[in-house]
């Protein structure tokens, strides 16, 4: 399960991943499309120390891949998603819709 939130006066977006018992309430898709649409974020994080590291590569995880160290072990910034959503954001508002359940 993954929650998501605007920090920075909404210039970062955070994506954390989480248990399933303990998703907390996400940001509003009204709020992250309107963030996007403004070219207010700068910076897009996915959180997933919470749960692990490193995520299973190759089906069945024969191949474990570190996620990233972007603060904390566990957490990776998409430079490339950031720079994609100022391009084209209602492109990346679709991509990440599905992470707002909730929200």
């Amino acid at each position: 399960m993954a929650t998501s939130r605007l920090e920075d006066k909404g210039r970062r977006l955070l994506l954390t991943t989480t248990a399933r018992d303990s998703a907390g309430e996400g940001v509003a898709a009204s709020e992250l499309r309107n963030a996007l649409a403004s070219g207010r974020i700068e910076e897009i994080v996915w959180n997933h120390s919470f749960v692990s590291t490193v995520v299973p590569l190759l089906g069945s995880g024969l191949l474990p891949g570190t996620v990233g160290t972007h603060g904390v072990p566990g957490a990776y910034r998409f430079s490339g998603l950031t720079i994609l959503a100022r391009r084209f954001p209602e492109e990346t508002f679709v991509a990440l819709a599905p992470l707002l359940e909730g929200g």
